[in-house]
């Protein structure tokens, strides 16, 4: 299984923090301006390939218990702001 139908599978069963991340990916993306909006591709249409070992990492300690579902939200949203260029 490849790293992008791992996360897949995790956040099937994680739909929740899915949506509130795909909510912050929105706000995020909100703040950029017209241009650097075309430059990067939305976190939650895979445009992220860069942090994917991240990510997969956070979804996997989620879905092992390791980690609560805020906390997982808070370390993705974290990944999104390095992926914008926030942080």
């Amino acid at each position: 299984m490849n790293v992008w139908e791992e996360i897949s599978s995790i956040v099937k069963r994680n739909l929740d923090v899915f949506y509130e991340i795909e909510a912050k990916d929105t706000g995020m993306r909100f703040k950029l301006n017209d241009d650097e909006r075309r430059q990067k591709a939305p976190w939650i249409m895979m445009g992220r390939e860069k942090l994917a070992i991240e990510e997969l990492g956070v979804w996997r300690k989620l879905d092992r218990g390791d980690l609560s579902k805020p906390d997982a939200i808070s370390e993705l949203q974290s990944l999104m702001a390095t992926y914008y260029g926030e942080s």
